[in-house]
């Protein structure tokens, strides 16, 4: 049904890429019946490797085997609900966490004979689905169901995932609180207690969930300020498979059909670190990956909050600008001083640059790997994994 590209590069960071990645075709044999579908992963370890390995390797066999126990009519939602419900729970119990480390995960089942896809998403991953002729993102009626309290809801809107995460400062009778100010959970009134720019009281509730979930926890948890967002102190490990913590592990799971005209993105969060690249601009770069190029040093951190910068390539060849980026970190260069993660990370993609040709990406892994290395030359310090899926109809080879 499908073509499908799949990335995983370590971008600007040290150590071992911790992620791992699945794409998947095959049978579910359900009531009788072989179903044909298709499966992807995306699994962003966190402290570690051991946990997302054993999901590369165990996931969809541990999926698929709750599907065909508990399933007998594949339109059914609640069975399938169930089926991706203890699958999430038997990922946790069987999953490395003696060593303490996880994974956040981006779980995507497509029924190619109805082309219903279900994604589940369990951390800060990232997935978009968008028409590939024109860039707009998809919008289509959606079944979304939280996990771990049991939140259902449908509606019409953009498919895109919610990545979990705060974004307006804690107010207390309208006033900001200090995140370093501590409050005791039995002396605490939620109705003082809004957050900032709150749209429908989202961030509220989702902030309020994360505090009842640690009931471990004596006093309450305050987001703070960290990469142009507002972040909670241990919310991976709240929403990963594999930290043994005293906290609940699963995810959410948003439910629409599809057609051939449509593209999707997964990804972990590596791709838009440092606001390399953000979900919403992947399907225009993808109609026109010039955009990219000419606009690669807008909102880029080795340039932003440099003012006396009079060098800035903006003339030159993609290779030119990230081989300038480069030299900004040896001799006198402005970047001399940040570590050497950045500067092999940069090395890394120089040799992809040489060799591109901006006239011949055509195929749907030519372009994957445009995207990762893009990620890496506008300076995301995080493994970047990502898949593009094209779900129209295959294309004959001339």
């Amino acid at each position: 049904m499908s073509k499908t590209g799949v990335v995983s590069i370590k971008g600007c960071r040290g150590g071992v890429n911790e992620d791992t990645h699945i794409y998947i075709k095959d049978n579910f044999h359900i009531n009788g019946n072989n179903v044909e579908i298709e499966c992807w992963g995306i699994f962003d370890g966190h402290s570690g490797i051991e946990t997302s390995k054993f999901l590369e390797k165990k996931s969809y066999e541990i999926l698929k085997k709750h599907c065909e126990r508990y399933i007998t009519d594949i339109n059914n939602y609640e069975q399938i609900k169930k089926a991706f419900k203890l699958a999430q729970i038997e990922w946790q119990l069987q999953s490395p966490n003696q060593r303490v480390n996880g994974t956040t995960v981006i779980f995507t089942l497509l029924i190619c004979d109805t082309m219903m896809t279900h994604n589940l998403s369990i951390g800060d991953g990232r997935f978009n689905y968008f028409y590939k002729n024109t860039g707009e993102i998809y919008e289509t009626y959606i079944k979304f169901y939280d996990f771990i309290d049991e939140e259902e809801k449908s509606y019409y809107g953009q498919t895109l995932n919610d990545v979990h995460q705060i974004n307006g400062r804690v107010l207390k009778n309208g006033e900001p609180v200090n995140p370093f100010i501590i409050t005791k959970k039995e002396s605490v009134y939620y109705d003082e207690y809004s957050i900032e720019n709150d749209v429908d009281n989202h961030d509220f509730n989702e902030w309020v969930k994360f505090n009842k979930y640690l009931d471990n926890r004596p006093n309450l948890i305050f987001p703070q300020y960290s990469n142009n967002c507002y972040r909670m102190i241990n919310l991976q490990p709240t929403r990963t498979i594999g930290f043994s913590e005293k906290s609940l592990h699963l995810g959410t799971l948003m439910s629409f059909k599809i057609n051939n005209e449509i593209k999707a993105c997964l990804c972990c969060d590596g791709l838009d670190d440092n606001k390399a690249i953000l979900q919403e601009d992947i399907p225009k770069i993808l109609l026109n990956p010039k955009i990219l190029i000419d606009k690669l040093f807008i909102n880029h951190i080795a340039v932003s909050g440099f003012n006396k910068l009079t060098n800035i390539p903006t003339d030159a060849s993609i290779y030119e600008k990230v081989v300038w980026l480069r030299q900004c970190f040896e001799g006198q260069g402005h970047l001399k001083r940040f570590d050497n993660d950045w500067r092999k990370g940069l090395d890394s993609i120089i040799p992809f640059f040489l060799n591109l040709d901006m006239s011949d990406i055509k195929t749907i892994q030519q372009e994957v790997d445009f995207i990762a290395n893009m990620g890496v030359a506008r300076m995301s310090g995080d493994n970047i994994t990502v898949a593009l899926i094209d779900f129209g109809k295959e294309q004959e080879v001339e």
